[in-house]
């Protein structure tokens, strides 16, 4: 389902100037830096190593596509007699729901992608996945590192913010593996 909508995306890829391009690396280089300064020392080194990556994310092998910005399970609908995406919805304060089955749905959406994309084809797989890492941290950091209050940006969020250091202990410090 969602995989293969993803997939599709992939291997559709919009058209992007490279302005367009350099323009976003140096709007979310800035945000990494920022969130470099204020984020407890333990997310410095996975910053550092992003800030370095970042380029992965505008190279020919990584498609640029048009995001969501928060999907997440809670934003997807789906038919429940089909199991096909119906929709896609943003609710500001959707959160993370954690599943038992978190991790085989995790590897059963990346072998369905990969299968889907059918990278191995031309060997970039390890290219791809690397691109794809660095994408999902700072999408990450991104989403849950500045303060937002109905849609009005209020500034990076303070290492005392118990809940955004909550999730990127949980979700960039830990030990996930793509399949």
């Amino acid at each position: 389902m969602g995989a293969r909508y993803f997939a599709s995306a992939w291997l559709h890829p919009e058209e992007v100037t490279h302005a367009k391009q350099q323009e976003s690396q140096e709007r979310i280089s800035k945000k990494l830096t920022i969130l470099g300064s204020v984020l407890p020392r333990r997310f410095h080194s996975l910053i550092s190593s992003l800030q370095a990556d970042l380029h992965h994310l505008y190279s020919p092998v990584y498609p640029q596509v048009l995001t969501h910005g928060d999907l997440c399970e809670m934003n997807i609908l789906v038919m429940p007699e089909t199991g096909q995406i119906s929709g896609i919805v943003d609710w500001a304060d959707a959160r993370w729901k954690d599943d038992e089955n978190r991790g085989q749905l995790e590897e059963e959406f990346w072998r369905l992608f990969w299968d889907a994309v059918d990278v191995d084809r031309n060997g970039l797989k390890d290219q791809l996945e690397r691109a794809v890492r660095v994408a999902r941290d700072i999408g990450v950091l991104l989403r849950h590192g500045f303060s937002w209050d109905e849609g009005i940006y209020e500034g990076p969020v303070s290492a005392t913010d118990t809940n955004s250091m909550r999730y990127f202990d949980a979700l960039l410090l830990s030990t996930k593996q793509m399949t």
